[in-house]
């Protein structure tokens, strides 16, 4: 068989998304406060789209797959993953991981089994959230221990858990949902310098950012933390690029 193209699913997105709003104007601008709302429409049209035409493509494709699949049953891991290969393909037009062009098609009438619509994950980053907050803290260790002999590992750690606190926040209301790039808080940068001598530094943090992203596929947030921190005094540093900048 042969997968919807990406241009046809984004057809399909338009015409549901203008179901949903159909006083939307032409194109939707994220800094216009006043399309927030038809925002979050077109996103929902997305996983309603995206959704139907990897379920279509799905039971088309494999000879009676398990129904409804179940993400703690170990024998359903390989059609999760087709799945999720198949929603991938469709939604980015790249190739995957499997080729369907030649996969066998379900008989229409040899199985009794109904067809259940297969959700994908929440969107907004909710998926495993805590689990992925909690892995901040190992982000944040070796930062702080570059600029533990000073004052700025502890606002190190408390500027990252509001960023943290602020991301939270994000996706409880569920505007995380509508950044399809990464997200960054805002930045931690600050400078000790010798008493004796205003021009020497001594330690520095510069930069420190937390930065998240959806995972499309699973609803998972994929959180970095990049930034800077020194002490020239022992000699500790540390430092990860930003994401944003690849």
């Amino acid at each position: 068989m042969t997968l919807p193209t990406r241009d046809e699913m984004l057809a399909k997105v338009d015409v549901r998304f203008r179901e949903l709003a159909p006083s939307a104007p032409p194109r939707l601008d994220s800094d216009d406060p006043s399309h927030e709302a038809m925002i979050k429409q077109w996103h929902q049209a997305h996983h309603e789209v995206l959704s139907a035409l990897t379920n279509e493509a799905y039971f088309s494709s494999l000879p009676n797959p398990p129904t409804p699949l179940d993400r703690a049953n170990p024998e359903h891991a390989i059609f999760i993953e087709y799945w999720n290969d198949i929603a991938d393909q469709i939604n980015t037009g790249n190739p995957g991981r499997y080729d369907w062009s030649n996969a066998a098609r379900q008989p229409d009438a040899s199985s009794d089994l109904e067809e259940e619509e297969i959700e994908m994950p929440a969107q907004d980053g909710s998926v495993r959230f805590e689990e992925r907050v909690a892995s901040v803290h190992e982000h944040l260790r070796p930062y702080v221990d570059a600029v533990a002999a000073t004052p700025l590992a502890a606002k190190l750690i408390e500027h990252t858990w509001q960023q943290v606190e602020k991301l939270r926040s994000l996706v409880t209301d569920g505007t995380f949902q509508t950044y399809e790039h990464w997200w960054r808080s805002s930045s931690y940068s600050e400078a000790i310098y010798d008493e004796d001598d205003r021009n020497e530094q001594l330690a520095f943090v510069r930069d420190v950012t937390l930065e998240a992203k959806i995972d499309r596929t699973t609803g998972v947030l994929d959180l970095h933390l990049a930034g800077w921190a020194t002490d020239f005094r022992t000699h500790n540093s540390w430092g990860r690029v930003s994401m944003t900048d690849g």
